[in-house]
Protein backbone atom coordinates (compact mmCIF):
# COMPACT_ATOMS: atom_id res chain seq x y z
CA UNK A 1 0.00 0.00 0.00
CA UNK A 2 1.43 3.36 -0.99
CA UNK A 3 2.33 6.13 1.22
CA UNK A 4 -0.53 8.37 0.25
CA UNK A 5 -3.39 5.54 0.40
CA UNK A 6 -1.61 5.13 4.15
CA UNK A 7 -2.72 8.23 5.19
CA UNK A 8 -5.80 8.60 3.67
CA UNK A 9 -6.76 5.55 5.88
CA UNK A 10 -5.07 7.33 8.82
CA UNK A 11 -7.37 10.28 8.28
CA UNK A 12 -10.78 8.42 7.64
CA UNK A 13 -10.35 6.04 10.77
CA UNK A 14 -9.21 9.87 12.64
CA UNK A 15 -12.44 11.28 11.28
CA UNK A 16 -14.19 7.88 12.38
CA UNK A 17 -13.28 8.89 15.86
CA UNK A 18 -13.96 12.27 16.18
CA UNK A 19 -17.29 11.89 15.00
CA UNK A 20 -17.98 9.29 17.59
CA UNK A 21 -16.43 11.36 20.37
CA UNK A 22 -18.95 14.05 19.16
CA UNK A 23 -21.44 11.67 19.34
CA UNK A 24 -20.77 10.03 22.49
CA UNK A 25 -20.51 13.83 24.37
CA UNK A 26 -23.93 14.51 23.40
CA UNK A 27 -25.26 11.30 24.35
CA UNK A 28 -22.97 11.90 28.48
CA UNK A 29 -25.00 15.24 28.24
CA UNK A 30 -28.38 13.43 27.60
CA UNK A 31 -27.69 11.06 30.05
CA UNK A 32 -26.49 13.63 32.96
CA UNK A 33 -29.99 14.96 31.86
CA UNK A 34 -31.59 12.20 32.31
CA UNK A 35 -30.16 11.17 35.49
CA UNK A 36 -30.91 14.68 36.64
CA UNK A 37 -34.43 14.53 35.86
CA UNK A 38 -34.46 11.00 38.05
CA UNK A 39 -33.05 12.12 40.80
CA UNK A 40 -35.39 15.11 40.95
CA UNK A 41 -38.01 12.83 41.22
CA UNK A 42 -36.92 10.65 44.09
CA UNK A 43 -36.21 7.59 41.63
CA UNK A 44 -32.80 5.78 41.31
CA UNK A 45 -31.48 2.28 40.70
CA UNK A 46 -33.23 0.75 43.87
CA UNK A 47 -31.10 -2.41 43.94
CA UNK A 48 -28.11 -0.30 45.02
CA UNK A 49 -27.84 1.42 48.69
CA UNK A 50 -27.03 5.13 47.67
CA UNK A 51 -23.68 4.75 49.34
CA UNK A 52 -22.71 2.31 46.73
CA UNK A 53 -21.88 3.07 42.79
CA UNK A 54 -23.54 1.09 40.33
CA UNK A 55 -20.26 -1.53 39.03
CA UNK A 56 -19.68 -0.10 35.23
CA UNK A 57 -17.30 -0.15 32.38
CA UNK A 58 -16.57 2.41 30.59
CA UNK A 59 -14.00 3.57 27.88
CA UNK A 60 -13.09 4.52 24.54
CA UNK A 61 -10.35 2.14 22.80
CA UNK A 62 -8.60 1.62 19.53
CA UNK A 63 -7.73 -1.91 18.36
CA UNK A 64 -6.81 -4.25 15.36
CA UNK A 65 -9.03 -7.70 14.84
CA UNK A 66 -8.40 -9.51 11.50
CA UNK A 67 -6.17 -7.06 10.14
CA UNK A 68 -8.50 -4.13 10.87
CA UNK A 69 -7.85 -1.17 12.95
CA UNK A 70 -11.54 -0.57 15.07
CA UNK A 71 -12.69 1.67 17.41
CA UNK A 72 -15.32 1.02 20.13
CA UNK A 73 -16.69 3.60 22.65
CA UNK A 74 -18.84 2.11 25.65
CA UNK A 75 -20.60 3.19 28.91
CA UNK A 76 -21.95 -0.12 30.54
CA UNK A 77 -23.60 -0.07 33.87
CA UNK A 78 -25.24 -3.21 36.60
CA UNK A 79 -28.41 -2.25 37.57
CA UNK A 80 -29.21 -5.62 40.11
CA UNK A 81 -27.11 -6.82 42.57
CA UNK A 82 -27.31 -10.12 41.79
CA UNK A 83 -26.94 -11.72 38.40
CA UNK A 84 -29.61 -14.68 37.27
CA UNK A 85 -30.92 -15.57 34.47
CA UNK A 86 -34.37 -17.19 34.30
CA UNK A 87 -37.69 -17.57 32.10
CA UNK A 88 -41.41 -15.41 32.52
CA UNK A 89 -44.13 -16.64 30.13
CA UNK A 90 -46.18 -14.18 31.16
CA UNK A 91 -48.41 -13.65 28.35
CA UNK A 92 -50.95 -14.96 25.28
CA UNK A 93 -50.36 -17.99 23.71
CA UNK A 94 -51.93 -20.17 21.12
CA UNK A 95 -51.55 -23.66 21.80
CA UNK A 96 -51.90 -26.63 19.14
CA UNK A 97 -52.88 -29.81 21.07
CA UNK A 98 -52.62 -33.22 18.96
CA UNK A 99 -54.11 -36.29 20.59
CA UNK A 100 -52.44 -39.62 19.81
CA UNK A 101 -54.14 -41.39 16.57
CA UNK A 102 -55.69 -37.96 15.77
CA UNK A 103 -53.25 -35.94 13.64
CA UNK A 104 -55.55 -32.49 13.16
CA UNK A 105 -54.46 -30.41 16.12
CA UNK A 106 -57.04 -28.65 18.82
CA UNK A 107 -55.83 -24.82 19.13
CA UNK A 108 -56.33 -23.77 22.70
CA UNK A 109 -56.19 -19.84 23.88
CA UNK A 110 -53.95 -19.87 26.77
CA UNK A 111 -53.40 -16.57 29.51
CA UNK A 112 -49.97 -17.70 32.05
CA UNK A 113 -49.17 -15.35 34.57
CA UNK A 114 -46.02 -15.96 36.12
CA UNK A 115 -45.01 -14.54 39.35
CA UNK A 116 -41.68 -15.92 40.72
CA UNK A 117 -41.12 -19.75 39.87
CA UNK A 118 -45.09 -20.21 40.21
CA UNK A 119 -47.82 -19.72 36.73
CA UNK A 120 -51.28 -19.41 36.61
CA UNK A 121 -53.96 -18.98 34.05
CA UNK A 122 -56.27 -19.97 31.96
CA UNK A 123 -57.15 -22.03 28.65
CA UNK A 124 -60.13 -21.98 26.05
CA UNK A 125 -61.34 -23.93 22.78
CA UNK A 126 -61.49 -23.56 20.24
CA UNK A 127 -59.30 -20.78 19.49
CA UNK A 128 -59.90 -18.05 18.35
CA UNK A 129 -62.70 -16.90 20.96
CA UNK A 130 -65.32 -15.74 22.25
CA UNK A 131 -67.39 -19.07 21.87
CA UNK A 132 -65.67 -21.18 23.85
CA UNK A 133 -66.83 -24.80 24.36
CA UNK A 134 -64.37 -25.78 27.04
CA UNK A 135 -62.45 -24.02 29.57
CA UNK A 136 -59.75 -24.38 32.19
CA UNK A 137 -57.59 -22.72 35.48
CA UNK A 138 -53.74 -23.57 35.52
CA UNK A 139 -51.42 -23.96 38.10
CA UNK A 140 -47.91 -24.70 37.73
CA UNK A 141 -43.99 -23.62 37.88
CA UNK A 142 -41.09 -22.99 35.89
CA UNK A 143 -38.00 -24.44 36.42
CA UNK A 144 -35.00 -23.70 34.49
CA UNK A 145 -36.43 -23.90 30.84
CA UNK A 146 -38.83 -26.33 32.09
CA UNK A 147 -42.67 -25.99 32.77
CA UNK A 148 -45.36 -27.92 34.15
CA UNK A 149 -48.92 -26.74 34.20
CA UNK A 150 -52.04 -28.57 35.62
CA UNK A 151 -54.85 -27.87 34.11
CA UNK A 152 -58.65 -27.85 35.83
CA UNK A 153 -61.70 -28.09 33.50
CA UNK A 154 -64.20 -25.78 34.18
CA UNK A 155 -66.47 -25.43 31.18
CA UNK A 156 -67.10 -28.47 28.78
CA UNK A 157 -65.55 -31.46 30.85
CA UNK A 158 -65.86 -30.18 34.12
CA UNK A 159 -63.85 -32.43 36.30
CA UNK A 160 -61.31 -33.45 34.10
CA UNK A 161 -57.62 -32.62 35.02
CA UNK A 162 -54.55 -32.70 32.24
CA UNK A 163 -51.26 -32.15 33.13
CA UNK A 164 -48.54 -30.19 30.54
CA UNK A 165 -45.10 -30.96 30.81
CA UNK A 166 -42.57 -29.44 28.43
CA UNK A 167 -39.36 -27.15 27.99
CA UNK A 168 -38.99 -23.42 26.72
CA UNK A 169 -36.81 -22.85 23.78
CA UNK A 170 -34.05 -20.30 23.00
CA UNK A 171 -36.89 -18.57 21.21
CA UNK A 172 -39.49 -18.77 23.75
CA UNK A 173 -41.78 -21.29 22.57
CA UNK A 174 -42.37 -24.08 24.42
CA UNK A 175 -44.05 -27.54 23.56
CA UNK A 176 -44.07 -30.96 25.24
CA UNK A 177 -46.41 -33.38 26.31
CA UNK A 178 -50.13 -34.27 28.20
CA UNK A 179 -51.94 -36.78 29.15
CA UNK A 180 -55.46 -36.57 30.93
CA UNK A 181 -58.11 -38.61 32.76
CA UNK A 182 -61.22 -37.51 30.15
CA UNK A 183 -62.73 -40.46 29.76
CA UNK A 184 -59.73 -42.50 30.70
CA UNK A 185 -56.38 -41.69 30.10
CA UNK A 186 -54.91 -39.88 26.91
CA UNK A 187 -51.90 -38.52 26.01
CA UNK A 188 -50.68 -36.16 23.06
CA UNK A 189 -48.57 -33.59 21.98
CA UNK A 190 -48.33 -29.69 22.94
CA UNK A 191 -46.78 -26.60 21.23
CA UNK A 192 -46.98 -22.87 21.13
CA UNK A 193 -47.74 -21.07 17.87
CA UNK A 194 -48.02 -17.81 18.72
CA UNK A 195 -46.29 -16.09 21.88
CA UNK A 196 -42.87 -15.83 23.15
CA UNK A 197 -41.60 -16.44 26.65
CA UNK A 198 -39.27 -13.50 27.94
CA UNK A 199 -35.83 -13.89 28.96
CA UNK A 200 -34.79 -12.35 31.88
CA UNK A 201 -31.10 -11.83 32.66
CA UNK A 202 -28.54 -9.70 34.38
CA UNK A 203 -30.02 -6.22 34.24
CA UNK A 204 -27.92 -3.58 33.34
CA UNK A 205 -28.01 -0.29 30.51
CA UNK A 206 -26.07 2.10 28.90
CA UNK A 207 -24.61 2.33 25.17
CA UNK A 208 -21.96 0.83 22.47
CA UNK A 209 -20.18 2.57 19.58
CA UNK A 210 -18.16 1.09 16.86
CA UNK A 211 -16.42 1.93 13.76
CA UNK A 212 -13.88 0.78 11.55
CA UNK A 213 -11.46 1.97 8.86
CA UNK A 214 -13.22 0.14 6.69
CA UNK A 215 -16.35 2.76 7.43
CA UNK A 216 -18.77 0.31 8.91
CA UNK A 217 -20.50 1.14 11.97
CA UNK A 218 -23.37 0.36 14.68
CA UNK A 219 -24.52 1.29 17.81
CA UNK A 220 -26.06 -0.89 20.74
CA UNK A 221 -28.26 -0.44 23.19
CA UNK A 222 -27.05 -2.87 26.29
CA UNK A 223 -29.23 -4.14 28.22
CA UNK A 224 -27.58 -6.58 30.62
CA UNK A 225 -24.11 -5.78 32.01
CA UNK A 226 -22.50 -8.28 34.73
CA UNK A 227 -19.13 -6.92 36.66
CA UNK A 228 -16.42 -8.94 37.96
CA UNK A 229 -13.61 -7.32 39.49
CA UNK A 230 -11.51 -6.14 36.32
CA UNK A 231 -13.39 -7.91 34.08
CA UNK A 232 -16.89 -6.75 32.86
CA UNK A 233 -19.60 -9.05 29.85
CA UNK A 234 -22.41 -6.64 28.46
CA UNK A 235 -25.10 -7.34 25.85
CA UNK A 236 -27.80 -5.47 23.67
CA UNK A 237 -29.13 -5.53 20.54
CA UNK A 238 -27.88 -3.46 17.22
CA UNK A 239 -30.31 -0.28 17.12
CA UNK A 240 -28.69 1.35 13.89
CA UNK A 241 -25.46 1.18 12.01
CA UNK A 242 -24.73 -0.55 8.27
CA UNK A 243 -23.79 -4.09 10.24
CA UNK A 244 -24.96 -6.33 12.38
CA UNK A 245 -28.98 -5.41 11.70
CA UNK A 246 -31.02 -7.99 13.89
CA UNK A 247 -28.03 -9.35 16.29
CA UNK A 248 -27.51 -8.77 19.58
CA UNK A 249 -23.64 -8.27 20.66
CA UNK A 250 -21.95 -9.79 23.56
CA UNK A 251 -18.60 -8.18 24.72
CA UNK A 252 -16.51 -8.66 27.18
CA UNK A 253 -13.66 -5.95 28.24
CA UNK A 254 -10.63 -6.59 30.95
CA UNK A 255 -9.04 -3.43 32.13
CA UNK A 256 -5.45 -4.21 33.17
CA UNK A 257 -3.69 -0.95 33.20
CA UNK A 258 -3.94 2.80 32.18
CA UNK A 259 -3.49 3.33 29.72
CA UNK A 260 -5.06 0.77 27.67
CA UNK A 261 -2.11 -0.01 25.72
CA UNK A 262 -0.34 -1.79 28.25
CA UNK A 263 -2.54 -4.36 28.53
CA UNK A 264 -6.41 -3.96 28.55
CA UNK A 265 -8.34 -6.51 26.55
CA UNK A 266 -11.99 -6.50 24.68
CA UNK A 267 -13.92 -9.02 23.13
CA UNK A 268 -17.35 -8.64 20.98
CA UNK A 269 -19.53 -10.70 18.83
CA UNK A 270 -22.93 -10.91 17.29
CA UNK A 271 -24.66 -13.67 18.16
CA UNK A 272 -28.58 -14.29 19.22
CA UNK A 273 -30.48 -12.58 22.17
CA UNK A 274 -30.35 -15.62 23.99
CA UNK A 275 -26.74 -16.58 23.38
CA UNK A 276 -25.94 -13.24 24.46
CA UNK A 277 -28.15 -12.62 27.62
CA UNK A 278 -27.07 -16.42 28.89
CA UNK A 279 -23.29 -15.77 27.65
CA UNK A 280 -23.21 -12.21 30.32
CA UNK A 281 -24.85 -14.13 33.38
CA UNK A 282 -22.31 -17.20 32.65
CA UNK A 283 -19.43 -14.93 32.27
CA UNK A 284 -18.09 -16.35 29.04
CA UNK A 285 -16.32 -15.65 26.09
CA UNK A 286 -17.30 -14.08 23.24
CA UNK A 287 -16.37 -16.07 19.90
CA UNK A 288 -14.71 -13.17 18.57
CA UNK A 289 -11.52 -11.91 20.84
CA UNK A 290 -9.43 -10.89 23.09
CA UNK A 291 -8.09 -8.38 21.25
CA UNK A 292 -4.96 -6.21 22.83
CA UNK A 293 -6.12 -2.24 23.21
CA UNK A 294 -3.76 -0.36 20.99
CA UNK A 295 -4.56 3.24 21.68
CA UNK A 296 -7.12 5.05 24.60
CA UNK A 297 -8.39 3.61 27.69
CA UNK A 298 -11.14 1.26 29.40
CA UNK A 299 -12.12 0.92 33.08
CA UNK A 300 -13.98 -1.34 35.05
CA UNK A 301 -15.15 -0.08 38.32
Amino acid sequence: MSRNNLYAQRKRFEQHKQNLKSISRAKRLLLTLSASAVLATGLAFPAFAASKAAPKATGGVGYTAYGVQRYAEFDAHQTSQTCTIAWNVTGNYKVDFVWNGVHNPYPYDLTLLQTGSSVSGEGQYPSPGPNYQYAWSVSGTVSDNSIALTDTYTLGAIGTIMHMNGVIAPNGSMSGTWDDNYGGTRTGTWSTTTGAAELTGCTGKGTFSYSDVNGDWYEVNIQNVQVEGNKAWFAGPVTSGNVGAGNWLFAEVKDVSTPGSKGDLIWGSFTSEYSAKVGVANMSYPSDGPFNVTSGNLVVH
